[in-house]
């Protein structure tokens, strides 16, 4: 069963993958699909998500096989990359494998170092998941991810529902496990690693790190926010996103 994908923009402009965190679907890059209409975009629901939820979430490097198979499908030679969270995690496992797709990546909100209390988090969202269509479990989700719009929380909602719990808490797990793979340093793809100024000290510490070895990459923190900040200030991140690229 293939993935289900939204793709917008020009056929014949560089192509930019937007990749979306645990839990979520496409719908959370609407309004970056707006703001890049010059570029041919591709965000698709990754496994077990959104109208994806019938797909079987397998593992970060088969996940990873799927998307590089969707940039190779589409015909073009190189692409963007943009992924939040598990998004993020995903791309770091691409520029091992496939560097040669990738023409330039923006990963926010992921990293490779465990952060502190990560067994008990990992328990925390197995107890959880089989709970994800409860208003209360999805609402206190959502507040700590800083979605507070009405029209933002619906979308939320209706994403936290379609969800599968198997690929909700396994893609969490696998996407908090993740080590630094092979081939990462020496690499010359420019790599713009993004957190949120309150986000785990052991992520930021990953970003400083993945930047040092990935030449003509940088490692920033956004002042005064957490990890999904992406939901209270979505211009700021389209705004970061464009400068990079361009």
């Amino acid at each position: 069963m293939n993935l289900f994908i939204k793709e917008t923009g020009k056929n014949y402009s560089k192509l930019i993958v937007f990749l979306h965190g645990v839990g979520s679907s496409n719908q959370m890059w609407s309004k970056h699909l707006k703001a890049f209409s010059d570029y041919h975009c591709i965000a698709p629901d990754l496994p077990g998500h959104g109208n994806s939820n019938q797909v079987l979430w397998t593992n970060l490097d088969d996940v990873a096989d799927q998307i590089y198979q969707l940039i190779v499908d589409s015909n073009h030679k190189k692409a963007y990359l943009v992924g939040l969270s598990l998004g993020g995690s995903l791309i770091i496992n691409m520029l091992s494998k496939y560097p040669k797709i990738i023409d330039r990546a923006v990963v926010d909100g992921a990293g490779i170092f465990p952060i502190k209390g990560k067994d008990l988090i990992k328990i925390g969202v197995s107890i959880i998941s089989p709970f994800l269509r409860y208003k209360v479990i999805n609402n206190g989700i959502a507040g700590s991810l800083g979605i507070a719009s009405k029209q933002e929380l619906l979308q939320f909602q209706t994403d936290m529902e379609a969800v599968s719990p198997f690929a909700f808490r396994t893609a969490f797990s696998q996407a908090n496990d993740q080590t630094e793979p092979n081939n990462l340093d020496g690499l010359n793809i420019p790599v713009l690693f993004m957190a949120g100024e309150k986000e785990a000290s052991e992520t930021k510490a990953s970003n400083k790190h993945l930047a040092k070895i990935i030449g003509k990459s940088k490692a920033v923190a956004i002042p005064n926010v957490g990890h999904g900040w992406v939901a209270k200030n979505p211009e700021l991140h389209i705004e970061m996103i464009k400068k990079w690229f361009s």
